[in-house]
């Protein structure tokens, strides 16, 4: 027989301890703490949204299952429950797993029989302390029933270590493909092991047979494409398991061809060109959709990421979703690929010590064939960095992963703050500074820090460091022979080598063009998050280049600056009438904010500011033009000044060699008149949806799944399309036909709305709406409306 794999995510029931036996249907992914109330005074608010998110949930369903004969395996494959799940099917106990965010097998064999079978899941979130960020609760990845040969293929350790010469375009793999004996009763004779390697339009590149099922098959294309995050071409690679000439088993792999290299003096190396990791840091929330995992609003994410020019993704701070890795190789991302935060405090002193050899395996093992995974992250900002019982840790952690892996580093995220060993224990004991409370004994001298990042690195592959661009240049200096990470950056301010939060007005994102030694940065975040709230009444982290309703900020803009070659200019304006979002200081950025609405100011001169990549730029207010600096007399290639305040049009212009290539206007708004789906501006656009086309008539398609889902934005606009970006209406909004609403996001983390409500207040002006297919295909409208305004119909197809 063939492998088949049956999706498990729908026909589910749910019932939590809060009402026992009190059944309703739910489809999976399901996020049961993102449906529950906003509650103050919960324990661990700040980490977890403020939601009332504690209890132990159970998940229930039926399935078929046809007269299973002996040669035949079968088992439930799970890409991650949170957590500590315990799953029974007809009563029998078969397996669970306790750290959340593992993928995870068990075996179905013993307890299945022919005709309906009842599967039981029961999900305990009840651990504390919480996860420092959000972290949902319930079946919120994917689920499915795998069903193969016996034996089979072993799909979490096939291995495939690639040689690469660039130069000659020549690619040799070398594939290890090991096989499950689940049973030796009925095993087939004359087994042997076939690979294809098909490129994009279906033509076989290489091929091979492997006798011996203990040995290595070896593949060789010649005039190979290869990947790359500009270029991310992928080949599918065909395993076939046959006997006697039959298939019996096959995999499929996407396969990614390219060599990736770390140098200590040019940093990152791909397919022998520098390469510049220009990344950020992301959690795995979606907004208005908690912790479901969802393939189309990561995919709307990244595509916005790739629009801003960024290249790298930190998957903080333990394994994401699978769906959010494949569209990295699919789109073009290189990823640090982490499997930890702490390791024996906070939430992870729960499963660390006993379990983390078995979860660094379960991520290694699914992520280690992808060409855009490019270093391993085994913790983050851990206890007593640099001390004995840490480098004993990690030591071992790191020869554990070189076994699993010796092709990629393995790193350890730092802390800024080091402190010194106990007396008492000799560094054994657990000691950790913060950014907010100073530990005892915590070391101040430069020197001294520099030889704790070292003890550091002289046990890992690579210096991978939180917040330190202040210190690159002496961390280079004591540490020669290996390259620079900084695997947290923050978005606008650097350090002082005297002091690592200070306000020094000179971006960190500009220092790996600087020093070649330096692989690049991960800025955290890319994205608002829902936990580590910095105090209600905010839900989350506020402080990131993207808001959760996918609206980029100014610092999107700055980046897409630094980072994108298609030319752009950006106005924004300083304004501190916004209300504070409570977003820690460091991680901040002045309020810089792109519109040209002050009510009740008269002539006032006010602060601007300019991102762009152009040579040089010109400004106009009302058809008047203001000289500026330009962007290689500016610190920070941005332009900044001042302007008088006089309703009307600022309207800007972007060079290159003398030619205009780009242009902006941002105009004063009259009374907000209607209601508009579609994006603010077409710099914040992803090619998902045309809000011109839309507004005349032509109709949205959408798939009529019912896993798909979309973002859509709503923006309140004057007469002349122009957005009000000091109107806040309450908006309600509907569906008709095969089409469902999901959850509505305002984008901002002070609001206390329910997700999965039909109304929500605009903020800035906009808000989003989540759809999602019913499985239907036909025609469907998406209706917006609010008191006096003219309402928005999207018309949709859903097909």
């Amino acid at each position: 027989m063939r492998r088949t794999v049956t999706s498990l995510m729908d026909g589910w029931e749910f019932c939590d301890d809060r009402a026992p036996g009190q059944w309703r249907e739910v489809e999976l992914p399901h996020d049961w703490a993102i449906e529950r109330p906003v509650k103050e005074d919960m324990p661990g608010g700040g980490e977890q949204a403020f939601r009332d998110r504690w209890g132990i949930g159970w998940y229930r369903r039926t399935f078929l299952m046809d007269e299973r004969p002996a040669s035949k395996a079968c088992w439930i494959h799970s890409d991650g429950i949170y957590e500590c799940s315990s799953i029974h099917v007809n009563g029998v106990y078969i397996g669970g797993h306790g750290y959340g965010y593992s993928p995870f097998s068990c075996d179905l064999s013993n307890a299945v029989h022919p005709g309906e079978n009842e599967i039981l899941i029961r999900v305990d979130n009840t651990r504390t302390p919480p996860d420092r960020w959000y972290s949902g609760a319930g079946i919120y990845r994917q689920l499915s029933i795998v069903e193969a040969s016996n034996p089979h293929l072993d799909q979490d350790r096939v291995s495939i270590k690639q040689h690469i010469d660039v130069e000659s375009s020549r690619a040799d793999l070398s594939c290890r493909i090991p096989l499950v004996h689940s049973t030796r009763e009925h095993e087939p004779r004359d087994l042997h092991i076939r690979a294809s390697l098909v490129d994009k339009n279906g033509i076989v590149a290489a091929s091979g047979k492997l006798e011996n099922l203990d040995g290595t098959l070896k593949l060789s294309v010649s005039h190979a494409h290869l990947w790359s995050a500009e270029d991310p071409y992928l080949y599918k690679l065909h395993i076939g398991l046959y006997s006697d000439d039959q298939l019996i088993d096959d995999l499929k792999l996407h396969i990614g061809l390219r060599r990736v290299s770390f140098d200590a003096e040019q940093g990152m190396l791909v397919n022998g060109s520098k390469v510049i990791f220009k990344g950020v840091c992301l959690h795995q929330d979606l907004g208005c959709m908690g912790s479901r995992t969802s393939s189309d609003l990561l995919r709307q994410r990244l595509l916005l990421l790739k629009k801003m020019g960024c290249n790298g993704i930190r998957a903080a701070h333990h394994a994401h979703p699978t769906e959010l890795l494949d569209l990295c190789d699919e789109l073009g991302f290189y990823v640090y690929d982490e499997a930890f935060d702490k390791w024996f405090s906070g939430h992870d002193e729960h499963f660390f010590a006993e379990h983390w050899k078995e979860d660094l395996a379960a991520l290694m093992y699914r992520d280690r064939n992808r060409p855009s995974v490019v270093m391993w992250g085994l913790g983050n900002e851990v206890e007593h960095q640099a001390q004995p019982a840490m480098l004993r840790t990690l030591s071992t952690m790191v020869d554990y992963a070189h076994g699993l892996d010796p092709t990629r580093p393995a790193c350890c995220a730092l802390s800024p703050h080091f402190q010194r060993p106990d007396q008492s224990n000799n560094g054994d004991g657990i000691v950790q500074a913060t950014d907010d409370v100073s530990a005892n004994e915590e070391i101040s001298d430069l020197d001294e820090i520099v030889g704790c990042i070292k003890a550091v690195a002289d046990v890992s592959d690579m210096v991978v460091v939180n917040y330190a661009e202040q210190w690159y240049e002496r961390i280079h200096k004591a540490i020669s022979d290996k390259p620079i990470f900084g695997s947290e950056v923050y978005q606008y301010f650097s350090g002082h080598p005297d002091q690592m939060q200070n306000f020094t007005d000179a971006n960190p994102n500009l220092v790996p063009f600087e020093h070649s030694y330096v692989v690049g940065g991960a800025i955290w975040a890319g994205f608002d998050y829902l936990g580590e709230s910095m105090g209600y009444p905010s839900k989350g982290w506020s402080g990131a280049l993207i808001r959760t309703d996918n609206i980029p900020k100014t610092g999107y803009f700055l980046m897409q600056s630094y980072w994108s070659r298609e030319p752009m200019v950006h106005f924004c304006v300083l304004d501190y009438s916004q209300p504070d979002e409570i977003v820690k200081e460091h991680w901040d950025m002045p309020p810089y904010l792109h519109h040209w609405d002050f009510p009740g100011t008269r002539r006032r001169v006010l602060p601007f500011m300019i991102a762009t990549n152009c040579d040089t730029v010109r400004l106009f207010l009302n058809g008047k033009e203001f000289h500026l600096e330009q962007p290689n007399e500016e610190r920070n290639r941005c332009i900044k000044g001042y302007l008088p305040y006089i309703p009307g049009c600022v309207h800007i212009e972007g060079y290159r060699n003398g030619k205009k290539v780009c242009q902006q206007t941002v105009q004063t708004p009259s009374k907000p008149a209607r209601l508009l789906f579609g994006p603010d501006t077409k710099s914040a656009s992803i090619g998902l949806f045309d809000s011109d086309k839309t507004d005349s008539g032509i109709m949205q398609r959408f798939p009529a799944d019912k896993g798909f889902r979309c973002l859509i934005g709503l923006r309140c606009v004057d007469k002349d399309r122009v957005l009000c970006f000091r109107s806040s209406p309450l908006i309600h909004f509907e569906v008709q036909g095969p089409i469902r609403m999901v959850g509505l996001d305002d984008g901002c983390l002070l609001s206390n709305g329910d997700y999965g409500a039909k109304q929500v207040r605009a903020y800035q002006g906009q808000c989003g709406v989540v759809i999602g297919g019913t499985g239907e295909a036909g025609p469907a409208k998406i209706m917006a409306q609010a008191e006096g305004m003219e309402p928005a119909v999207l018309e949709c197809l859903m097909s």
